[in-house]
């Protein structure tokens, strides 16, 4: 399952003929929830080692991710006969939230990862991720970058733009 929210807003004002501001606000959060199935790659290990549990042959992935961003731009441009020059600013806030699980599974006649409904799976020892998901990844982190950048196109002749510019960036 995957849902999006990206909401902006955009403006920019000419303080003169050669002179323009602009500005930008933005927000997004996206929600990704998954589930596949696939094979257990270390079930044969299993067999003869734990009594009847050869039918525990697949796995269940499951991922959840919840990522929360918001940013703010600011820029000013100057257009003149050989240049055009930009400055401007941003700051963008970053929060995430990752988990990762598996779980044993069984792989039935139609090949698909099935929850194990045999009693035993629940009962012996060892085979905790039969009944519960194991969690593999559970990352929780937010980051703040802050920017300040130039450019400038210069026109030397009309066949002629060189463009080069520079960006600092902050992030913590």
């Amino acid at each position: 399952k995957n849902r999006m929210g990206h909401y902006n807003v955009n403006a920019q004002v000419y303080l003169s003929d050669a002179i323009s501001l602009s500005g930008l606000a933005y927000k997004r959060n996206i929600n990704q929830s998954a589930i596949n199935g696939d094979i257990y790659d270390t079930y044969n290990a299993l067999q003869g080692r734990v009594a009847d549990v050869e039918y525990i042959n697949g796995v269940f992935n499951l991922s959840d991710l919840k990522q929360n961003s918001e940013g703010l731009a600011l820029q000013m441009t100057l257009d003149s006969e050989k240049h055009q020059m930009v400055l401007g600013a941003t700051l963008d806030k970053n929060k995430i939230q990752f988990l990762q699980a598996q779980k044993y599974g069984e792989i039935n006649d139609t090949s698909h990862v099935v929850t194990p409904v045999r009693d035993e799976a629940y009962s012996i020892a060892g085979l905790y991720a039969a009944n519960f998901p194991v969690i593999r990844n559970d990352l929780n982190g937010q980051s703040t970058t802050n920017s300040v950048f130039f450019t400038d196109t210069w026109s030397p002749q009309d066949t002629l733009h060189i463009t080069y510019g520079a960006r600092y960036n902050w992030t913590n």
